[in-house]
């Protein structure tokens, strides 16, 4: 192999790593929202089985086992910001839940 396909093979592994470092942290995300969730629409809307997100972690799997990449911990600016709206709008309706009613 030339030293360009090795490049592009380190790139592909960087970014199949990092993608499938995301999706964990998307899905994680949607099932957090998708709990609290006020209707019933809005649940099923975000529940990973209607957005496939469980079938495309598996192909991203296969993709990374066949290739023999490891998988790693990646920040980025999107993704976090992500994250953290995510905790923002549910930490009021887990509070919500956990209260007892009298």
């Amino acid at each position: 192999m030339n030293e360009t396909t090795l490049n592009l093979s380190a790139v592909y592994s960087q970014r199949l790593a990092a993608l499938m470092d995301r999706e964990k942290k998307y899905l994680k995300c949607f099932r957090d929202m998708s709990a609290a969730a006020f209707t019933d629409e809005l649940k099923t809307a975000l529940s990973p089985s209607s957005t496939e997100m469980d079938q495309h972690i598996e192909r991203l799997k296969q993709c990374m086992t066949r290739q023999k990449i490891k998988g790693a911990n990646t920040n980025d600016i999107l993704t976090d910001t992500l994250l953290k709206l995510c905790a923002d709008l549910i930490k009021p309706k887990k509070k919500y839940i956990t209260c007892k009613r009298y």
